[in-house]
């Protein structure tokens, strides 16, 4: 194995995320009944974004429901460090490691602002975390649903 550097240093210990969201089904016909997300170093978007996709997962399990595999794209979207499935599946060592960066990265999606609780009339204010320009698509996260 060849540790790789650059003049931000090298990445030994850079695992990628793990992403277990097409094991949900199995995981939860094993008896696993809950799942920890872990988001450390994530924004408030990437753990409310996964923890609503891996919610719809369970909930579709739970239903009989077979895995929609949009769920995988919407993942994708998210700023990350490459995915792996960890010990769920059996892979060479290099799958597991990013020895190419030590951040995440997407160019789909990022995490633009959060709304303050703050309103007047129709505007709401938000608390601006990330460029964006005029034109660009935007989507409010609740909770409950996309807006």
């Amino acid at each position: 194995m060849t540790a790789f550097e650059d003049e931000h240093g090298t990445y030994i210990m850079n695992s990628k995320d793990l992403r277990a969201i097409a094991h949900v089904e199995r995981l939860t016909k094993m008896g696993v009944h809950s799942l920890k997300i872990e988001g450390r170093t994530k924004s408030f978007y990437y753990c409310a974004r996964t923890a609503q996709v891996y919610r719809k997962a369970i909930d579709d399990a739970a239903a009989g429901k077979p895995f929609d595999t949009s769920l995988l794209e919407t993942l994708e979207g998210l700023a990350h460090r490459g995915y792996t499935e960890g010990f769920l599946r059996r892979h060479t060592h290099d799958d597991y490691q990013n020895y190419e960066y030590g951040y995440s990265v997407s160019d789909r999606q990022q995490f633009v602002g959060e709304f303050t609780g703050e309103r007047k009339g129709d505007l709401a204010a938000v608390a601006v975390k990330n460029k964006f320009s005029v034109g660009d698509s935007l989507e409010l996260m609740t909770p409950a649903r996309q807006h």
